[in-house]
């Protein structure tokens, strides 16, 4: 109750991206438990009604719910949603790696083993990220020239396959002024997620 809350300020650029401006305050203190605690009373009290969906924001800058901490979150959030309902990660405040600095991609293990999102991966339906936090996140390269549009989708498309490799079943990446990559994974990912429209699949 003495925490202050946390503020986020996202603008929007010209150019279609978005920053971030963030000050953490009560989120470095706000636990899984707490989290947990919170979904199990909206699930199962009172004037509980049917849950179809779990939005999970921003893990990059809540330090309490990373890596396996996150993975139990997705976990607990799928049993207590109607017929395991949709899940969905959405990714802000990546910080800038040696990764983007490769010039070769990470691996499905290097993903896997991710400190933040790698456990979580599997429970993900959808997770969006934004150009800047895919190459930040996989060591993609992506020149945004119109002279470099076919190698940059061809390198985005390589990235992305990375999570679904990864057990995510959909990921969207917005990407300013060129509009957005999604891909789907398989029926066989599809159908561990019920709510999921089965036409999605490619």
């Amino acid at each position: 109750a003495d925490a202050r809350t946390a503020l986020a300020v996202l603008p929007i650029y010209q150019d279609g991206r978005r920053g971030c401006f963030f000050d953490a305050a009560s989120n470095d203190t706000f636990s899984p438990d707490q989290l947990v605690g919170m979904l199990t009373d909206a699930a199962s009290g009172p004037d509980a009604g049917p849950i179809g969906a779990f939005l999970f924001g921003y893990p990059h800058l809540l330090p309490m719910m990373q890596g396996d901490a996150l993975a139990q979150i997705f976990s607990k959030a799928r049993t207590l949603m109607d017929d395991g309902g949709v899940t969905a990660l959405d990714l802000n405040g990546v910080p800038e790696t040696d990764y983007s600095l490769r010039t070769t991609p990470r691996s499905v293990s290097d993903l896997q083993a991710d400190p933040v999102l790698g456990p979580a991966l599997p429970y993900v339906d959808i997770l969006h990220m934004n150009e800047d936090e895919l190459v930040n996140l996989t060591g993609c390269q992506v020149e945004g020239t119109d002279a470099s549009q076919l190698e940059d989708e061809f390198n985005i498309a390589s990235a992305v396959s990375l999570f679904l490799m990864c057990g995510v079943a959909v990921v969207a990446v917005t990407r300013g002024k060129r509009g957005c990559f999604i891909s789907c994974n398989d029926m066989e990912r599809f159908e561990k997620s019920k709510a999921l429209p089965s036409s999605w699949v490619s």
